[in-house]
């Protein structure tokens, strides 16, 4: 027997949905954490009306073999932006790998996992780790939270053992889960949806995202994503694109995201007039070929202007105007608008089965180092929603002495831009010369040689061949009064 007490009302856990743990030497009141090391940790910060803190829930063993576990941290009353790192080492080295679910990517547990979310007062952060060191004993196990104001830690006592290739990870249930997603859309809207999905061990990998009704008509594009890793955490934001009307009323939808053999659904409210979308979606198709961005930066600075050049093609019968403007983004937060996210848009009319590639100018004004998205909306003549062009890109803060975002967007798909602007499909708006090929740099230095050939043979002429012409003449008539 570990340990022998005899319970009173007066010690906790009575119906509370709290479990009496021995925790450091004494029993304590504490969220439950079934198969994993009692844990018990301190009150922290005052947030919210309530006192924050954090606990985490692991196995109080691991093997050294690089089987995959799950960890999660349990938050109460935190808010906001985090970075987090769970780091498993022991006096001089760090034993374990982690999986970023913010990157999709395993990395050193030494490092952190950049801007989690925590959404409510009573989040769960999980994800998956492995030791991979060759090592045999204790270790410790640290939480370390930080944002911009301060840093948290704590630390825990986890056991190492040997392991063997044969041996197998265990894994949790399969799950799926809708995390945020708009509650109201607009027929023809693209829409982000955010979801976690957990690949226990099994051989499915795909999930699928979309929207039906209470008959199961589709009402939107099928988005699939492929988990490739089993016994994994991801956390994923998908596009989800909205069908115009077709035979389809308003009122209540179902987003569903399923695989894995499990389902999960958010309930949301489609709106638009339907009729006047299925005239002009009669009067005018559109087609991912009729637009098309043909160059970006993939890296800008901030504070650094960058162009953005966007092919248009009207493929109807008569001359159609298209209104254009680009923003850069994240979450709801647009990082290159001042006032509003049309600020800089464009305005052109497109002759009939002709195109035009037009320039974006934006400016990212602050923002911090990351991964962000560019969204460019396109309005056709006679259509009420947009066309949307989406592009990831990185934003880096500006360096002394490195090229900037301007100048190394000037070459990025240029032999694209050249080949449609000589070809004639295509004009390009901007007024200034995007890139000149080979060929006619080659026939402009060729002409250059050839000038400077014909101006030294000229020169010589003047300088040697006619006076030696003159004195022929002179001797010719001296020869002549001779005679």
């Amino acid at each position: 027997m570990a340990a022998n007490v005899s319970y009173s009302d007066s010690l906790g856990a009575d119906g509370d949905g709290n479990s009496l743990q021995l925790f450091e030497g004494s029993w304590r009141a504490c969220s439950p954490t079934p198969g994993m090391q009692n844990n018990c940790g301190d009150g922290g910060n005052e947030s919210n009306g309530g006192t924050s803190d954090f606990e985490l829930s692991y196995p109080f063993s691991v093997y050294n073999n690089a089987s995959n576990f799950s960890v999660s941290i349990n938050f109460q009353n935190f808010s906001g932006i985090y970075d987090i790192k769970i780091e498993i080492k022991n006096a001089t080295t760090t034993l374990a790998d982690i999986y970023d679910t913010q990157q999709g990517e395993w990395q050193y547990s030494y490092y952190y996992i950049e801007d989690v979310n925590i959404t409510n007062s009573s989040f769960i952060y999980s994800t998956t780790m492995r030791v991979t060191k060759n090592y045999e004993g204790q270790a410790k196990i640290t939480i370390k939270l930080r944002n911009q104001s301060q840093t948290l830690e704590k630390s825990y006592n986890i056991t190492i053992l040997k392991g063997t290739e044969t041996e197998t990870s265990t894994c949790d249930a399969c799950s799926l889960e809708i995390l945020s997603a708009p509650s109201k859309a607009n027929f023809g809207e693209l829409i982000d949806v955010e979801i976690a999905a957990y690949r226990c061990d099994t051989a499915k990998y795909a999930i699928y995202l979309y929207i039906e009704n209470e008959d199961g008509k589709k009402a939107s594009s099928e988005t699939t994503s492929h988990l490739e890793d089993k016994c994994t955490n991801y956390t994923l934001v998908l596009p989800l694109q909205i069908k115009n009307c077709d035979g389809l009323d308003e009122g209540n939808y179902v987003i569903v995201l399923e695989g894995l053999d499990t389902r999960a659904e958010k309930s949301i409210i489609l709106e638009g007039n339907c009729e006047e979308s299925n005239e002009n979606e009669n009067e005018s198709s559109e087609s991912e070929g009729n637009y098309e961005l043909v160059s970006f930066p993939e890296q800008v600075e901030v504070g650094e202007e960058f162009f953005l050049f966007v092919k248009l093609l009207n493929d109807e019968n008569e001359k159609k105007t298209f209104t254009v403007w680009s923003y850069v983004y994240r979450g709801n937060k647009c990082y290159s608008c001042k006032n509003n996210r049309e600020e800089n848009n464009i305005s052109i009319a497109v002759n009939s089965h002709s195109s035009e590639i037009i320039e974006l100018r934006n400016v990212v004004q602050e923002a911090e180092e990351g991964n962000y998205s560019i969204k460019i909306k396109i309005l056709k003549e006679g259509r009420k929603t947009p066309y949307e062009l989406k592009q990831s890109i990185k934003i880096k803060t500006n360096k002394i002495g490195t090229k900037t975002s301007a100048q190394s967007n000037s070459v990025i798909n240029e032999t694209k831009i050249s080949n449609m602007s000589s070809s004639g499909s295509a004009s390009l708006l901007t007024g200034k010369v995007i890139y000149e090929t080979a060929l006619a740099k080659n026939i402009k230095i060729i002409l250059l040689v050839v000038l400077a050939a014909l101006i030294l043979v000229f020169v010589l002429r003047q300088k040697y061949i006619k006076p030696h012409a003159k004195e022929s003449e002179e001797e010719g008539d001296m020869y002549i009064g001779e005679e």
